[in-house]
C-alpha cells in the first residue's frame, strides 16, 4: 500500500516546531524572572537550579498553530487541558500539594469525554458501552498523565519519548482528525527537546509533564481502528508501553516497600539505568530505542489485517520487553551483590570496632546509624563509593565522638556508645547534623526532617530497654560465631 503524506501536515509539524523553537527561550526567561527554578532537594539529584516553564512553552505552541490552521479537535483538547496547565503553572511556582493536581487532571478528562465527538473511543469502536468506555478511558488518561510526570526525571526523557510517541500516533490515524495535533505535539516536543537536551536549560515542569500525557493518552483513546476486534486496541495503548510500565513497577515497589504511592523515588527506569553504569545520555538512547521498538510494533500491530500475525507481534515485543527490564534488574543486582560481599571488609577497616561493650545501663547514651537504607542504593554505584562513604563517616566520627564505643549491631546498624547520657548530647547532634550534610553530597538523602531517617538514639529514659535488648542479642550471635 502506497501511503502518501499530505504536505499540509508537514507545514503544521514545522509551524508547530517553529513556534516551540521561539517561545521555549521565552519561558527560560520568564521562569528566571518569576523565580521559577527546579526545587533541589532529596528527591532531585540535579543541584542546579533550572527554569521551568517548558510546558507552558508546549501548550502555547501547540495552542498557537490549532489557531492558525483552524483546527477544532485539536483545539478541543487543548482548551480541555487549561485546567492542568493553570494548576501546574501554579506548582511550579509555588509547590502544590496531590490534591489540586489531581482535581485539575479529573477535571480536563471530564471535559475531554464530554467534548469528544460521539462514538470516537477505541473501546467504543469494538463494541463497550458509551458510560463503561468513559469510565475506563478516563481512568486510563489520568493514570498516564500522572504516568508520564514519572519518566520526566532526567533530562531529554520526557519531551523525547513525547515527540516519537506522537509521531507514532501520528503514522496510525494519516487520515484522520487526530494527525494534525499529533504533528503539533511532535514539533513542540521536539522544540522543547533542543533546550532540555543533557545539561538542560529549561524543565517541563508539572504543567509540560502532565500536559504531555493527557494529550498523547486523548490522541491514542481516539484513533480511529482498521477492525473492530479488540486485540487492535492495544496498538495505540502499546506506543505509551514505556511510561505505563514504569508506573505500574513504581506502585508496585513503594506497596511492597509500604511507602506512599505517592512518595517520589531513585528507582524509576532511568535513574536504573544510571546505577548499572550507563551516562546520562547513554540511558537516554536506550530509552529512545525502546520508545522506538514499541512505536514500530505498534504501528505494524494496526496496519495489519492478519490475526496470528497481530498476535505474534504483540507475544514476541511484550516478552522483549520483559527481557529488557529483568536484564537491568539482574545487571543491578548482581553488582550490589559483588560489593555487598566486601561491605563488612570496609566497615572493619574504617571502624575501631568493640568485641564488646562496656556501660552501666542505668546511666549511658547511644546513638545508632541504620545504614541499610543508604547501602542499597551506595552498593549499586559501586565499590569505590561504598568505601568513600565509610570513610567519610569514620572521619566525622572521630571528629565529634572521639571517645564512643563503636560497635556493629547487625550487619549495617552501627552503634555508638557513650558511658555518660547528658554529656555527649551536643557531640551527637553535630554528629547528626554532618552525618544529614554527607547524605546529601552521596545524594542519598531520604527525608528532609530535622534527624535523617534510619538515625536513632537511646538512653535509659529513652528506649533504653530495646537498646539493651539489640546489644545482648548481638552479644549471643558473637558468641556463637567465636565456639
Amino acid at each position: 500500500m502506497q501511503i502518501r503524506i499530505d504536505p499540509h501536515l508537514i507545514l503544521i509539524f514545522i509551524t508547530s516546531l517553529t513556534f516551540g523553537l521561539v517561545l521555549v527561550p521565552g519561558a527560560i526567561i520568564l521562569a528566571s524572572r518569576l523565580k521559577a527554578y527546579s526545587i533541589t532537594d532529596f528527591r532531585r539529584k540535579n543541584r542546579r537550579k533550572v527554569p521551568l516553564f517548558g510546558g507552558l512553552a508546549i501548550y502555547l505552541a501547540v495552542l498557537i498553530t490549532s489557531l492558525t490552521f483552524s483546527k477544532s479537535m485539536a483545539l478541543t483538547i487543548v482548551l480541555c487541558a487549561l485546567p492542568i496547565i493553570v494548576v501546574g503553572v501554579l506548582d511550579d511556582l509555588k509547590e502544590l500539594s496531590s490534591k489540586p493536581k489531581f482535581f485539575a487532571q479529573l477535571l480536563a478528562t471530564a471535559l475531554f469525554l464530554y467534548f469528544r465527538p460521539p462514538d470516537s473511543l477505541v473501546l467504543e469502536q469494538v463494541g463497550m458501552q458509551t458510560w463503561v468506555a468513559n469510565l475506563c478511558i478516563g481512568f486510563w488518561m489520568i493514570g498516564l498523565t500522572n504516568a508520564f510526570n514519572l519518566i520526566d526525571g532526567m533530562d531529554g526523557v520526557a519531551g523525547g519519548f513525547a515527540g516519537i510517541a506522537a509521531l507514532s500516533l501520528a503514522a496510525m490515524g494519516l487520515w484522520s482528525p487526530l494527525t494534525p495535533f499529533s504533528l503539533m505535539i511532535a514539533g513542540a516536543s521536539f522544540a522543547f527537546l533542543v533546550f532540555n537536551w543533557p545539561g538542560a536549560k529549561i524543565y517541563l515542569g508539572d504543567s509540560g509533564s502532565t500536559f504531555l500525557g493527557f494529550a498523547l493518552s486523548a490522541i491514542a483513546s481516539q484513533i480511529p481502528l482498521p477492525t473492530t476486534h479488540f486485540l487492535w486496541v492495544t496498538a495505540p495503548m502499546f506506543v505509551l508501553a514505556f511510561p505505563q510500565i514504569d508506573a505500574v513497577l513504581a506502585m508496585y515497589r513503594r506497596a511492597r516497600l509500604g511507602l506512599s504511592l505517592f512518595k517520589g523515588d531513585h528507582d524509576h527506569i532511568h535513574h536504573r539505568l544510571q546505577k548499572i553504569g550507563l551516562s546520562v545520555r547513554k540511558s537516554l538512547m536506550v530509552i529512545y530505542g525502546v520508545a522506538g521498538y514499541c512505536s514500530l510494533t505498534a504501528v505494524a500491530l494496526y496496519y495489519t489485517s492478519n490475526m496470528k500475525f497481530a498476535v505474534l507481534v504483540l507475544f514476541l515485543t511484550t516478552s522483549a520487553l520483559c527481557v529488557f527490564l529483568a536484564g537491568i534488574h539482574f545487571v543491578q543486582l548482581r553488582l550490589a551483590q559483588q560489593v555487598s560481599s566486601y561491605s563488612q571488609t570496609l566497615i572493619e577497616k574504617h571502624f575501631n570496632l568493640k568485641g564488646r561493650l562496656m556501660f552501666d545501663p542505668a546511666d549511658f547514651s547511644a546513638l545508632v546509624f541504620d545504614l541499610l537504607p543508604y547501602y542499597k542504593e551506595l552498593q549499586q554505584r559501586g565499590i569505590l563509593i561504598v568505601d568513600s562513604f565509610i570513610s567519610h563517616l569514620s572521619r566525622l566520627i572521630e571528629k565529634h565522638c572521639p571517645n564512643s564505643q563503636l560497635k556493629m549491631l547487625g550487619s549495617y546498624s552501627l552503634a555508638l556508645v557513650f558511658t555518660d547520657q547528658y554529656a555527649s548530647k551536643e557531640q551527637q547532634m553535630k554528629l547528626t547534623e554532618e552525618y544529614k550534610s554527607l547524605l546529601e553530597s552521596f545524594e542519598i538523602l531520604r527525608n528532609q526532617k530535622e534527624i535523617p531517617e534510619g538515625v536513632y538514639f537511646y538512653s535509659p529514659d529513652q528506649h533504653g530497654k530495646e537498646f539493651l535488648i539489640m546489644t545482648q542479642r548481638r552479644r549471643k550471635e558473637d558468641q556463637a560465631k567465636a565456639a
